[in-house]
């Protein structure tokens, strides 16, 4: 009796040795990945095709795939594959993620090339869709990938003391071409990233780690070589990160380098960092700028900038920016503008839901070569947003705004009489949003006379309309200071109030 137990056991032992083989077999044959995981590849692309050469799979510690390509959508006309990966192969713990652990003991990619386009209507195209992440009070994050099925796929993750171990990461030989098609009157537009390789031998909270990261940047005509190579040590549960330096060479010739330093607490998400922008080489302002048609000329960048972080509290933000030799031309800036240096320092609180509130700034630009001569002197404070509610309420004061240098911009015709506009003492109310700019309780000096306005506000559409009401003037020439840029550059001018001048009161 015995006996016959121990056979019956026995084969049903090996009958789930072989059901467990056959799952294992199932889960890592090619009939899988086909069936079940290239269909929901492709949901995730936005139904962008998915074909794999060779794939092979190790259920919950490895994936190896080959000659992955993701093809173009059927309304696109560029039918070339959009993604193409020579080889990816990741060595990762699935069960240690039940412990909110990401272990990984490689990851390669070898040979990543992308396309990504920017149609005329201003919105992108490539291979993968729209991420929107979404945090809750518990730190829990959820992503949406927005699809062309009606199908959303969300992915959960706890970053709540998450740990993280990965090792051995490697991406080799990565091209990205960004292509910008033509609008009205612009030439398409081409950037790439050519030739990247990342590598980080290890990346752990609990252990120093040093990563590298080397490629070319070519934008149209222009191309630069770039190099980061950051170093980051944890002590007493902060990370700092030293000898962080982005490099950015031409030939060999340094174009710019940005200093970076980080002193952060991850658990608690506070502490410092730094950003410095040394004096910046006119081509690299030019290969940046190269996407949009504008070309900087001899202009450099230079800046500093702070960030203190406290979790659940406002970041402080501290910096300044300076330009020199500041004359861009583009298709939509002003031709016969005169070169400026431009400096730019501010102290703000940077919000969690795209707001910002500036505590202080100051906007000071002089003539290039005469530093002593002050064209503008802005000082502004308030809250901005950005995003689609943007717009800002600034209160701002100005001891000086010259606007005398910028007349030939307005395209005076010769024999009209220039207004006179250098202001000095300007104190204004101002407000932003998409659709108009507004300015309240405005005083001003001008050339030896006062102005006062109420309420002033412009649209901001392709023919914009001025309007002001309240308007006070004492010994200013409004006649000459009105007509010049009114209809001929403005579109429509609407008043309504009073002038002053010599004593003498007249209805707008």
């Amino acid at each position: 009796m015995l006996r016959r137990w121990w056979f019956w056991l026995g084969m049903l032992l090996v009958l789930v040795l072989i059901s467990l083989a056959g799952i294992w077999k199932y889960f890592s044959s090619a009939i899988y990945f086909q069936r079940n995981v290239r269909p929901e590849l492709e949901n995730l692309l936005g139904g962008r095709p998915v074909t794999v050469g060779t794939y092979a799979l190790t259920p919950l510690s490895a994936i190896h795939l080959k000659d992955v390509e993701v093809g173009a959508l059927p309304d696109e006309t560029n039918k070339t594959p959009v993604l193409t990966i020579k080889e990816m192969d990741v060595r990762y713990n699935a069960l240690a993620m039940r412990n909110n652990r990401i272990v990984v003991s490689k990851a390669l990619i070898e040979s990543l090339t992308a396309r990504i386009e920017q149609l005329p209507d201003g919105s992108f195209r490539g291979p993968f869709p729209t991420l929107v992440p979404k945090t809750d009070e518990e730190k829990d994050t959820t992503t949406t990938l927005h699809t062309k099925s009606p199908k959303k796929i969300k992915v959960k993750t706890k970053s709540k003391g998450q740990q993280y171990d990965i090792q051995n990461v490697e991406v080799r030989n990565v091209n990205i071409q960004f292509n910008q098609s033509g609008k009205a009157g612009n030439a398409p537009q081409k950037f790439a990233l050519e030739n990247f390789s990342l590598i980080c031998p290890r990346f752990s909270l609990t252990e120093p780690f040093q990563i590298e990261l080397k490629g070319k940047v070519r934008a149209n005509n222009l191309s630069a070589d770039i190099a980061f190579s950051p170093k980051a040590t944890l002590k007493e549960g902060r990370i700092y990160l030293a000898s962080a330096s982005l490099q950015v060479e031409e030939n060999g010739k340094p174009l710019l380098r940005v200093d970076v330093g980080l002193d952060v607490d991850p658990t608690t998400q506070s502490g410092n960092a730094t950003l410095k922008i040394l004096p910046t080489d006119k081509r690299f302002l030019n290969l940046a700028a190269t996407m949009s048609g504008i070309d900087f000329h001899e202009a450099a960048l230079a800046g500093d900038l702070q960030i203190a972080l406290d979790k659940g509290e406002p970041s402080a933000l501290k910096g300044m920016l300076t330009t020199t030799k500041w004359n861009p031309t583009g298709p939509n800036i002003p031709a016969n503008l005169p070169e400026t240096d431009w400096q730019f320092a501010f102290d703000a609180l940077l919000g969690n839901d795209q707001s910002m509130q500036i505590t202080s700034s100051t906007l000071l630009a002089t003539a290039t070569g005469h530093p002593d001569r002050a064209l503008l002197n802005l000082n502004a404070s308030g809250p901005v947003r950005w995003g689609k509610k943007g717009g800002a309420q600034l209160q701002l004061k100005a001891p000086c705004v010259e606007l005398q240098p910028y007349l030939p911009a307005l395209k005076i015709q010769p024999g009209e009489k220039a207004p006179a506009l250098t202001i000095t003492n300007l104190s204004t109310q101002f407000s932003c949003d998409s659709d108009q700019v507004q300015l309240k309780n405005l005083t001003a000096e001008v050339t030896g006379g006062k102005i006062a306005v109420k309420n002033f506000q412009t649209s901001l559409t392709p023919n914009p309309l001025l309007h002001w009401n309240g308007l006070e003037a004492q010994n200013v020439d409004l006649d000459t200071l009105l007509a010049n840029v009114s209809a001929k550059h403005w579109g429509q001018l609407t008043g309504k109030g009073y002038l002053l001048s010599s004593g003498t009161a007249c209805g707008l």
